[in-house]
């Protein structure tokens, strides 16, 4: 009886103590999440902020910088309030820097090094002119931070032609990829 009683206790302590929390999941897909928002007004949008931070890991490719074309691609694809948004951000060079386009100049027409494209919810929303400030460029692993502020053209149905629809306190906080 003795026996059997240490054998309960023995096997009492080990259940508790193998009871503890669940291992951490070697494979973590988001470790580091990225976070992207702006502030839309004008045309239906009425100073509607949009806050990202369930980005498509498989489609978005943040910080994916082509050393050969001389870019850097911010490419996020993700949803917020059902609505599937879509931001492209190419910037010439890899490094933090100020850039600023104007789709009126040969200069943007002309550089694929230079691209913008935003689309909520399907609408393509086609860039007018948007300064970019990258303030923290980290290395392969690391963050690309910074703010952006744009004026884009709204041809939508119902807003009666283009109307220009403002991208205010834009913000990328995003896990550098390449």
């Amino acid at each position: 009886m003795k026996y059997i009683t240490i054998l309960i206790s023995c096997l009492f302590v080990l259940s508790i103590w193998s009871c503890g929390d669940d291992p951490v999941d070697p494979i973590d897909n988001n470790p580091d999440p990225s976070e992207l928002s702006f502030t839309l007004s004008g045309g239906s949008y009425d100073n509607k902020l949009f806050e990202i931070n369930n980005f498509f890991d498989r489609v978005s490719r943040s910080g994916f910088v082509d050393s050969l074309g001389g870019f850097t691609d911010l490419f996020s694809v993700g949803e917020f309030d059902t609505k599937t948004i879509v931001l492209e951000m190419r910037i010439p060079g890899s490094k933090a820097d100020t850039v600023f386009y104007d789709s009126n100049t040969s200069d943007y027409v002309t550089d694929y090094r230079k691209y913008f494209n935003l689309t909520v919810d399907g609408n393509v929303l086609l860039l007018r002119n948007v300064n970019i400030l990258i303030n923290e460029y980290g290395a392969v692993g690391d963050r690309i931070k910074g703010v952006f502020n744009a004026q884009v053209i709204d041809f939508s149905q119902g807003t009666g032609g283009s109307t220009i629809v403002y991208v205010n306190d834009g913000k990328f906080d995003l896990v550098r990829k390449q």
